[in-house]
């Protein structure tokens, strides 16, 4: 009968990673996709590059459209993924193959800023007669702070000024489409928003 015993030696190698975030991105509207880009690198004294492990974080938690279980060094960021008028802290984590208990980190702060919507109005830039009935449709405008639009986005008020009149007047209609009926408005150049 013959026995063996085996003994496990844990040696630390003692390297600690060199880690930078090197993408100056400190803003970015939520319709944009990015890229965070990193660079890391660690040597044994002999010159040696060691195998490498990355693990990505964010903080507030973000939705699963952004990949974090990559073990990439660079961290792509799809449009949408991100909510309008926060702060993200993305943080990089990386630990040496070899021996995981050695860890440097690394972390960048990214603020989503709101962009203003893009606003459409069909209908304008037209004659029409007196007896007329004008309609604006303000409908198909588009809030690209989401992947959706939707009307509910949107409070719609409307104005209008006379060319002949430095005073502008509200018009009362919260509706995304305004219809102007025949003869409410004198001959003249008029501009609606």
């Amino acid at each position: 009968l013959q026995t063996t015993s085996t003994r496990h030696l844990y040696v630390s190698i003692g390297l600690v990673p060199s880690v930078q975030i090197i993408s100056t991105k400190t803003k970015t509207f939520t319709s944009s996709s990015f890229v965070i880009e990193s660079s890391a690198l660690c040597t044994t004294p002999q010159g040696d590059a060691l195998g490498l492990v990355f693990v990505w974080s964010v903080f507030p938690t973000v939705p699963s459209s952004i990949n974090l279980i990559t073990n990439k060094r660079d961290l792509f960021v799809p449009a949408f993924a991100l909510e309008a008028q926060r702060n993200y802290t993305f943080t990089l984590t990386v630990k040496v193959a070899i021996d995981v208990t050695v860890v440097s980190s690394v972390s960048t702060t990214i603020v989503t800023v709101v962009q203003p919507p893009t606003i459409s109005i069909s209908g304008g830039n037209r004659d029409y007669g007196q007896g007329s009935r004008v309609l604006l449709d303000g409908s198909s405008s588009v809030n690209l702070n989401k992947a959706t639009t939707l009307l509910s986005d949107f409070i719609f008020t409307w104005s209008l000024q006379s060319a002949s009149s430095p005073t502008t007047v509200l018009v009362n209609s919260t509706s995304p489409i305004l219809s102007i009926p025949p003869y409410a408005l004198l001959p003249g150049v008029y501009s609606f928003q």
